[in-house]
């Protein structure tokens, strides 16, 4: 089985990264944090206090629930993981 016991997920899991694929990977991630943490400060409805970790957590809540949903057991209609997500990261960022 060439992508080994996890399917296509495992194939990317295990593929070796480059330093700089690594670095670019993080640089993009500061990026999106930067972006978040900007709406995040733009939107009144927001009343978490600590803005800087909340666009963190936001960035990488979502990257791992969709990697982890999406690799291991993806549900028929996607929307499902898209409406469940949003309901949970709103209300942690309205609450």
């Amino acid at each position: 089985m060439l992508a080994g016991p996890h399917g296509a997920g495992g194939l990317v899991e295990e593929a070796p990264r480059t330093a700089e694929f690594l670095e670019m990977l993080h640089e993009a991630e500061t990026s999106l944090v930067k972006v978040t943490q900007g709406l995040l400060e733009a939107d009144p409805s927001v009343t978490v206090k600590d803005l800087p970790m909340a666009a963190r957590l936001v960035v990488t809540t979502i990257e791992s629930a969709i990697h982890r949903v999406v690799t291991h057991d993806p549900p028929d209609d996607l929307s499902r993981l898209e409406d469940e997500l949003t309901a949970m990261l709103m209300r942690y960022l309205t609450g």
